[in-house]
């Protein structure tokens, strides 16, 4: 699911939203779907008490299960209390919050913060969260989080020159 705009969906602990692949005859297979993908937006985004199975795959840019990239200036994100499980790829990726000139030269958003809290994320065919391209004005904040069974649990990489 492909999403560039609002995004606020925030079930209960007794009712949580589940997100899956359409086709469940095709039983536990890893990302046999696309996932959700947010990008390309300014506005604060929430996704809580929710389960994600068998999203992000191989073949769909940024593969994870829950792909975020190209958050505006001071936007916040919050993914808390819910499930990822079964992708083919990443539970969790966050990628290139930046843009590039005509000169080539990277430019970042100032104040983006993601907060992923009391998440459980296992069972990924690569990272349980992957955060890439990142400057240090830009916050990712990791609290509570249960990472396990996945082949690299955390891989965290910045951008660190800014000039």
């Amino acid at each position: 699911m492909d999403v560039s705009g609002y995004f606020y969906a925030v079930g209960t602990e007794t009712d949580s939203i589940k997100f899956s692949s359409i086709n469940v005859e095709a039983g536990p297979d890893y990302g046999n779907w696309t996932g959700l993908q947010f990008h390309d937006f300014i506005d604060d985004m929430q996704l809580s008490f929710f389960e994600i199975k068998n999203g992000g795959n191989n073949t769909t840019w940024p593969y994870a299960a829950i792909g975020i990239w190209n958050r505006y200036d001071y936007s916040k994100t919050t993914i808390s209390n819910g499930i990822i499980t079964g992708s083919a790829s990443s539970g969790f990726q966050a990628e290139s919050n930046n843009w590039w000139d005509e000169y080539g030269k990277p430019h970042y958003y100032f104040g983006v913060e993601i907060k992923l809290q009391h998440l459980k994320i296992y069972n990924n065919q690569q990272y349980g969260i992957l955060i890439n391209n990142y400057a240090e004005n830009q916050k990712v904040i990791i609290e509570d989080c249960e990472i396990n069974d996945n082949a690299n649990a955390i891989v965290i990489s910045y951008f660190l020159d800014e000039s």
